[in-house]
């Protein structure tokens, strides 16, 4: 598995969530300018080695946005949950979550990490 189709299984697993999907207004790399929340942006990724000396697995680091302009951590929160559900039913590691409450741009923001292991 390459990068480009781990961030495609990734996108598969949030909006393919019936639960999340309901809530959330779209998963993105880049949200257009004036996206309605709560959303989630496919952020920074990491590869390193894995967990086995022959080299043919590797560790994906992932970081997820959640963006929201409800007026309080729950919006957030709510998300973040129901993104661990649709990904760790699959293989990924839930690794941290930490929420923004005062955000520049009077949006809640939350960042959550999950880790997953592959083949390469």
């Amino acid at each position: 598995m390459h990068a480009d189709d781990l961030f495609s299984l990734l996108y598969t697993l949030i909006t393919g969530h019936a639960a999340l999907s309901s809530v959330i207004t779209g998963v993105f790399e880049e949200p257009p300018a004036e996206q309605k929340g709560p959303y989630v942006v496919l952020g920074d990724f990491q590869q390193t080695g894995g967990r086995l000396l022959n080299d043919s697995e590797r560790t994906g680091v992932l970081t997820l946005h959640i963006w929201s302009s409800y007026k309080g951590r729950k919006e957030v929160l709510q998300v973040a949950g129901l993104v661990d559900e649709a990904l760790e039913e699959n293989g990924f590691l839930f690794e941290d979550l930490e929420v923004f409450q005062d955000d520049e741009s009077g949006w809640k923001h939350g960042v959550s990490t999950y880790k997953v292991y592959y083949r390469r």
